[in-house]
């Protein structure tokens, strides 16, 4: 019995294998087109302007509502979805009090980088972020769907000069962990690329964070 739990591990681990290198070397396709941001007025957050390729309508939605839809955000490249993690951050942490800005962050970070793995899957639902066609919809889940990103998130700890965050990664579906500095692999866009944009936006955020805390030590 111990034979075939291992040989049925041992499948397991080959097809994942396959399954990740499919995806380092498959080009995906991004359908959502970042073109910019401007303040909403109305809800007080950044409106997020971008367009669908194909489609001659340009198009906004509040960035709190755009990160709502896990549907959504797979249209982005896993760059613009970093940006998106950067204003997300301004749009959140630096909104509140100043006294509360460092502790806010780091209760975020710590939940993007899965030390509260219950509650981090309640943070993206996938809902419809706001009211286009449903062939819309039906267009981008056909886009993204053969989307393969190669690198997959695992978590992060402190580096030794506690200023920045190494981040945990697997690749191809290996077991063992990568590492390496948030601040490399954002620098790095052919890296960034090989995370799914969901995962992106959380990158975004936390170096959004630490640089700002970093340059505003006595501020804070």
């Amino acid at each position: 019995m111990s034979k075939l739990k291992y040989l049925a591990k041992k499948i397991g681990y080959i097809i994942n294998y396959f399954y990740y290198f499919r995806a380092s070397i498959i080009k995906n396709t991004f359908p959502c087109k970042l073109l910019g941001e401007k303040l909403n007025i109305f809800e007080g957050d950044s409106l997020i302007l971008f367009k669908i390729l194909g489609k001659k309508e340009n198009y906004s939605i509040p960035l709190s509502r755009l990160l709502d839809s896990k549907q959504l955000i797979e249209g982005f490249h896993p760059l613009e979805a970093t940006k998106l993690g950067s204003l997300a951050f301004k749009d959140t942490i630096l909104k509140l009090p100043k006294d509360e800005i460092k502790n806010e962050f780091n209760k975020v970070k710590h939940i993007m980088l899965g030390f509260a793995p219950a509650y981090l899957n309640t943070m993206l639902e996938d809902k419809e972020a706001f009211d286009m066609p449903k062939e819309i919809y039906s267009y981008l889940n056909s886009a993204v769907t053969s989307n393969l990103y190669p690198y997959k998130l695992v978590g992060g700890k402190l580096a030794p000069n506690k200023d920045n965050t190494i981040i945990v990664y697997t690749i191809f579906g290996k077991r063992d962990g990568h590492e390496k500095l948030l601040q490399d692999i954002i620098e790095n866009s052919n890296l960034l690329a090989k995370f799914h944009p969901a995962e992106a936006i959380k990158l975004g955020f936390i170096y959004a964070g630490e640089n700002f805390l970093a340059f505003n030590k006595d501020a804070i």
